[in-house]
């Protein structure tokens, strides 16, 4: 299980500047909007009769809070990125465990120990250096990027959190296939409020790092990494998951000092380290 979320961060920490490149001229609703749609299609072309069958026989209430979470928790991060820096977005991410932890307390009855608090104290102070080391958006104030990325978290959080009962009545496949649907219709949803998709310029997928984007969203993200957060969800509690998935912004933060030029100080480093 552990192994599966430390592969998920690595995953999800690639493409994060890439992504900001391709929103500098693609509308961020339409291009997420396609991304899911490619990973629902991806999945149900390989195992539509299971999802398909799981679906029609599990009661929707089992399934809905973690697929409506999830759905809405990648579509606000990713519109995050487009008002704050790819660091800054990483250190408010890394406050999910914290939000899951609660979580688990309100609705589940678990504990919260002395251990908890300090390893989250360490995990939000290094990130909290990571996204500091340059003077980033969050030193200077808290914008609509750092709310966005606050209510993602959130949303993350209560995907973990009621996924793991979620997956007693539905596989892993057939809950990330849901989570793409449901991510797919709040891009439409989006797209229509926004004004964009009537007006997407579609004969950009000319461009090399757009549908070279696209595609590795669409299948090893969407699909692979997903799949793997909802597998590892049947090994580890949520706690634990949250804990490794705060190795994802010190991915983004490195490929980001080699695509952006964000530089990775040395208080940068010993925040990582953290």
């Amino acid at each position: 299980g552990i192994s599966m979320v430390f592969l998920q961060s690595v995953i999800y920490g690639l493409p994060d500047s890439f992504v900001k490149l391709v929103y500098l001229e693609f509308p961020v609703f339409s291009f997420l909007g396609v991304r899911y749609a490619l990973a629902s299609i991806f999945l149900l072309s390989l195992w539509g009769k299971t999802i398909i069958k799981e679906v029609n026989s599990v009661n929707i209430k089992h399934y809905i809070i973690p697929v409506l979470c999830m759905g809405s928790a990648f579509l606000i991060s990713n519109t995050a990125l487009k008002f704050t820096t790819v660091s800054t977005a990483g250190f408010i991410r890394s406050s999910t465990p914290i939000i899951a932890a609660v979580m688990l307390m309100l609705f589940f009855s678990r504990k919260f120990t002395i251990k908890d608090a300090l390893v989250l104290a360490m995990v939000m102070l290094g990130m909290y250096m990571l996204a500091t080391q340059n003077g980033s958006s969050f030193s200077q104030g808290f914008g609509i990027g750092e709310v966005l990325s606050l209510l993602a978290s959130s949303a993350i959080a209560a995907s973990l959190v009621f996924g793991k009962r979620a997956l007693d009545y539905v596989s892993p496949v057939t809950l990330t296939c849901l989570q793409g649907i449901a991510s797919l219709c709040f891009c439409i949803i989006g797209g229509l409020a926004e004004g964009t998709l009537l007006t997407t310029p579609w004969q950009l997928f000319s461009k090399n790092i757009i549908w070279m984007s696209m595609v590795y969203l669409a299948i090893p993200c969407s699909v692979g990494g997903i799949l793997l957060q909802n597998y590892a969800l049947k090994h580890i509690n949520p706690k634990m998951i949250s804990v490794i998935q705060c190795t994802y912004p010190i991915v983004a933060s490195i490929v980001a000092y080699y695509i952006l030029g964000e530089r990775l100080t040395v208080i940068g480093l010993i925040g990582c380290t953290l």
